[in-house]
């Protein structure tokens, strides 16, 4: 991930690999698949996490700072962006299902248990964080089409912190250049 200002993607990245090291860890990551929500080749798509940046905002304080180098003065601002990913989880369940099969409400709560634990140990250790999930905000759509499905949905908010550094340019008084302090 960029040290200094973290895309969309960079971030859709580090959020799939820890979703995959979280399946994986309980074991269910057989035949399933982390992608971005609305992607191309979902239709009709089975055993999926759906992954989707549905809002981000600058939050926190939005500080600078100034480092004086040899004929030029830079300067630096941070600042933290929350973004607010919803994950959604499809898994058809048929006839041949077991009272073994993993459903999407169970791949839901594994993954709501993996972001409020260990999970969130690991986002950190990558330059970002998560805020506790409510296990109780997880919303369900059903579909009562020819094969029925459960879709339970919940909403995560990352902090990802940012910063930009630019060269100031100097001001002329009196024929003299000055930077700001």
């Amino acid at each position: 991930m960029s040290a200094t200002m973290p895309s969309e993607y960079e971030v859709f990245k580090t959020l799939r690999e820890c979703t995959i090291s979280g399946l994986t860890k309980f074991g269910v990551l057989d035949g399933l698949d982390v992608r971005r929500f609305a992607q191309a080749n979902m239709a009709n798509g089975d055993k999926l996490v759906l992954l989707n940046l549905i809002g981000s905002e600058r939050i926190g304080w939005q500080a600078f700072r100034y480092a004086n180098t040899p004929l030029s003065l830079k300067r630096t601002d941070e600042w933290i962006e929350e973004q607010e990913w919803q994950f959604s989880f499809i898994k058809l369940m048929r006839n041949s299902d077991t009272v073994t099969t993993v459903t999407a409400d169970d791949l839901c709560n594994i993954c709501i248990t993996w972001f409020n634990g260990e999970g969130n140990l690991l986002l950190r250790s990558k330059g970002i964080a998560c805020l506790p999930i409510d296990p109780h905000s997880v919303m369900v759509y059903n579909d009562e089409s020819d094969l029925y499905q459960r879709r339970p949905v919940f909403t995560m908010n990352l902090q990802v912190p940012k910063n930009f550094t630019a060269n100031t340019d100097g001001t002329e008084i009196l024929n003299v250049t000055t930077h700001p302090v």
